[in-house]
C-alpha cells in the first residue's frame, strides 16, 4: 500500500521531489504574474524546510540513511520507466523540431538503450529504491537552498518576462530532477532522473528564442546527450552482469570484467554533464541565458551533476587507479587551462564560466587521488563553491539589469555607483579564494593531499596563481576611480528586495557557514569520509599533515592591504596633471586581457585534443595492464 510504513525521513525524500515537480505544473497553468511569484515563493520555502528536515533527523537520529524502499511507493517502476520514455521522445522531437540531426541520432540511440537495460534487468526486490547518505544530503542541501534563493531572485529578473510560466517551471522541475537524481538508489531512477534534468537545460538555455540562443542550447544539449548515451550504455552492461541495479551494495571488489569495462563510460558521463575538457563550450556558450538561469546551472544544478557522481564511486576510482590517474589528469588539465582561458576574459559571465569549470576540475581531481583528505575536500569544495558562484552570478546580473552591461570595464567606480553589487562581488571573490572562507580550506586540503604528486601540485600552485590574478584584476577594476571623479548615481531599474534579499541570504550563508566549518566538515563530511581534518576555535585548520592558521593569514592579508593604501598608492599632490591645453580631459584606464582570439583557439584545440586523448586511453584502459605513477 502506497505510504503505509514510511517513516519520516522517506517522506522527506519523497516530498523533495514530488513538491516541486506539483509546484512546476501549478505554474505552468498559471495566467497571472501574481500566481507565480505565490507558488514560486511557496514551493522554495517548502524545499529548503525539506532538506533541513533530511540534515536534522539524520543528526538527531544519528542514523547513516534515510530511505524508501520499493514496497512503499506501491508500484513504481513501470511509472520511472514511462516517464524516462516520455522524456526521451520529447528529446527526439526537440532534435526533429530543430533539424538537429545530431541531437535526434543520440535521443534515439539512448531510447534503444533504455528498452535494453529494462529488458535485462533481473527480478527487482524489495530494495531501496529512494536513499540518502550524508553526501546525499549535501547535495540536497545545495539544490533546494541555492536553487530556491535563485528562484527568488528570478522572481525580480524576470519580471514581466512574457514567457515566464515557462521559465518558472522548468526551474522548479529542474530542482526537483536533481533532488531525485541524487536520492535515486537505483541505476534506472537515477537515469530517468538524469535525462530530465538535460531536457530542462535545453528549454532554460534556449529561453530567450533567439538565434543565439538556440545555438548554444542545441550545443548544450548534443554534448549532454553524449554523456546521457554513455551512460545508458555502461548500465545496460551492469544490468546484463550484475545481480542486482542497486547503487549502494555495488563494490569494486564485486565487479565482474564486463563491469569493469562499463565504468570509463560513466567517467564520460559525469565528465559531458560537469563541462570538462572536452565538453567545457557547451557551459560557456549557455551564458546566453538569462543570469538566473547561468546561476543554477553553476551552482545548484547540472554541473554538480557530475561531480556528484565522481564522488559517490570514488572508492573505484581508488580500487582501479588507472580509472583514477584518468581523473586526475582531466580535472588537471581542465583547471589549468580554464583559469588562463579566465585571465584573458573581460565579460564577467565568462570568467564566471571558466572559473566553474576550473574548480569543478578540482572536484574530479579530489574524486581522482581517492584518498580520504582528498575526497572530502572534494565534498568541502562542491559544498561552498556553490554558495559563492551563486552569489556571484546574482551580483552580476544585478549589474546587468541595472547598466546593462556584464563587462568587467564596464564596472569602475562599481563600489561608488552600485555599493551592494560591488560589496556581493567583493565578498563572492573572497569566499571563492581567500582565507579563512570554506573552499580556502578544501583547496588546501586538496594541496595536502597532491603533496606526493609533483606535476599535479605544480598544475595546481599555476591554476591557483591564475586564479588569484583574475579575480584581483576584476576586484582591482571595480575599486579603481579616476582622478577628479564624482560619485554619480546610475541611471536604470531600481534594486528591489528580490535581489537584495538573496544575495545578502547568501552571503550569510557562505560567511557562516565558513565560521563553523568545524561543525560542517565533522557533522556533514566525515561520516561520508573521514577527513582527519578540523578548524579550532583560533581559525587553525589542523590535518593529519600539519596545520595553517587561517585567521592570522586573513589579518596579515588585510594589514598588507591597508599598508599598501596608505603608504604605497600615491597622494593627490603626487599626481601629475596632463596639459591639454585647457581643453576637457577624461583619463581612462583598463585592464589587460591580452586577448588573442587566434592563440585561444590554438590553446582550446590543444587542450581539447589532450583531454580527448586522455578519454580514449580511458576507455581501453580496463584490456591493459598498466601502472600509473603521477
Amino acid at each position: 500500500m502506497y505510504g503505509a510504513d514510511m517513516d519520516a525521513g522517506g517522506a522527506v525524500l519523497v516530498a523533495l521531489v514530488v513538491i516541486p515537480s506539483i509546484a512546476a505544473i501549478l505554474v505552468a497553468i498559471g495566467d497571472r504574474e501574481w500566481h507565480v511569484k505565490v507558488v514560486v515563493l511557496i514551493s522554495s520555502s517548502v524545499s529548503i524546510i525539506l532538506a533541513l528536515t533530511a540534515l536534522l533527523l539524520m543528526v538527531s537520529d544519528g542514523t547513516t540513511f534515510l530511505m524508501v524502499e520499493r514496497s512503499e511507493l506501491g508500484e513504481p517502476d513501470l511509472a520511472i520507466v514511462v516517464m524516462d520514455i516520455l522524456t526521451t521522445f520529447v528529446l527526439i522531437y526537440v532534435g526533429y523540431s530543430r533539424r538537429n540531426i545530431s541531437i535526434l541520432l543520440l535521443a534515439s540511440m539512448i531510447l534503444i538503450t533504455s528498452i535494453f537495460i529494462e529488458l535485462l534487468v533481473k527480478q527487482r526486490g524489495d530494495d531501496p529504491v529512494l536513499m540518502a547518505d550524508h553526501l546525499a544530503v549535501i547535495m540536497l542541501l545545495i539544490t533546494n537552498t541555492v536553487g530556491a534563493v535563485i528562484c527568488i531572485y528570478a522572481l525580480g529578473y524576470m519580471s514581466g518576462d512574457r514567457r515566464q510560466n515557462r521559465f518558472f517551471a522548468f526551474m522548479l522541475l529542474f530542482i526537483s530532477a536533481m533532488n531525485g537524481a541524487v536520492v535515486s538508489n537505483d541505476l534506472v531512477w537515477l537515469f530517468m532522473f538524469w535525462e530530465v534534468t538535460t531536457l530542462c537545460s535545453y528549454m532554460l538555455i534556449s529561453h530567450d528564442a533567439t538565434a543565439k540562443a538556440y545555438v548554444s542550447a542545441e550545443r548544450a544539449l548534443v554534448y549532454t546527450l553524449i554523456g546521457g548515451l554513455a551512460l545508458s550504455s555502461s548500465f545496460i552492461l551492469i544490468a546484463e552482469d550484475f545481480p542486482t541495479l542497486e547503487i549502494s551494495v555495488m563494490e569494486p571488489s564485486m565487479m565482474t570484467d564486463i563491469v569493469v569495462v562499463s565504468i570509463p563510460m560513466i567517467v564520460i558521463a559525469a565528465l559531458a554533464k560537469s563541462a570538462q575538457l572536452p565538453f567545457q563550450s557547451w557551459l560557456v556558450g549557455a551564458m546566453v541565458a538569462p543570469t538566473p538561469v547561468s546561476a543554477l546551472l553553476h551552482s545548484a544544478t547540472m554541473v554538480n551533476l557530475g561531480a556528484y557522481l565522481v564522488l559517490r564511486f570514488w572508492h573505484f576510482w581508488h580500487f582501479y587507479d588507472y580509472l583514477g590517474w584518468g581523473l586526475v589528469a582531466i580535472g588537471s588539465i581542465t583547471f589549468l587551462s580554464t583559469s588562463i582561458f579566465a585571465l584573458r576574459q573581460s565579460n564577467s559571465k565568462r570568467v564566471l564560466a571558466y572559473s566553474t569549470i576550473g574548480n569543478l576540475g578540482l572536484v574530479f581531481v579530489c574524486a581522482g587521488i581517492a584518498t580520504e583528505i582528498s575526497v572530502a575536500a572534494g565534498v568541502l569544495l562542491l559544498f561552498f563553491h556553490s554558495i559563492a558562484k551563486a552569489l556571484l552570478f546574482l551580483a552580476v546580473g544585478m549589474v546587468k539589469h541595472t547598466t546593462g552591461s556584464e563587462d568587467i570595464e564596464d564596472m569602475q567606480e562599481l563600489r561608488q555607483r552600485m555599493p551592494l553589487a560591488a560589496f556581493s562581488i567583493y565578498a563572492g571573490v573572497f569566499l571563492m579564494v581567500f582565507p579563512p572562507f570554506g573552499l580556502f580550506v578544501a583547496k588546501w586540503m586538496l594541496s595536502e593531499a597532491a603533496v606526493a604528486m609533483p606535476a599535479v601540485a605544480l598544475v595546481l600552485a599555476v591554476g591557483l596563481g591564475a586564479t588569484t590574478a583574475y579575480y584581483g584584476k576584476w576586484l582591482g577594476r571595480m575599486y579603481m576611480s579616476p582622478s577628479g571623479s564624482t560619485r554619480t548615481p546610475l541611471k536604470g531599474k531600481s534594486v528591489g528586495r528580490y535581489y537584495s534579499y538573496p544575495i545578502l541570504t547568501l552571503i550569510a550563508m557562505g560567511v557562516s557557514l565558513s565560521s563553523i566549518i568545524s561543525l560542517v566538515i565533522g557533522g556533514l563530511v566525515d561520516p561520508y569520509v573521514t577527513s582527519g581534518a578540523e578548524v579550532d576555535i583560533w581559525g587553525v585548520l589542523r590535518t593529519d599533515t600539519g596545520a595553517v592558521p587561517l585567521f592570522a593569514l586573513f589579518i596579515v592579508m588585510g594589514v598588507c592591504f591597508v599598508l599598501f593604501s596608505l603608504y604605497l598608492a600615491p597622494g593627490k599632490d603626487e599626481m601629475d596633471v596632463e596639459y591639454t591645453c585647457g581643453e576637457p580631459f577624461q583619463a581612462v584606464v583598463g585592464g589587460a586581457y591580452l586577448y588573442d582570439e587566434r592563440a585561444e583557439r590554438w590553446g582550446i584545440v590543444i587542450s581539447e585534443s589532450t583531454a580527448l586523448a586522455l578519454i580514449v586511453l580511458l576507455l581501453i584502459s580496463p584490456y591493459l595492464d598498466i601502472e600509473v605513477v603521477l
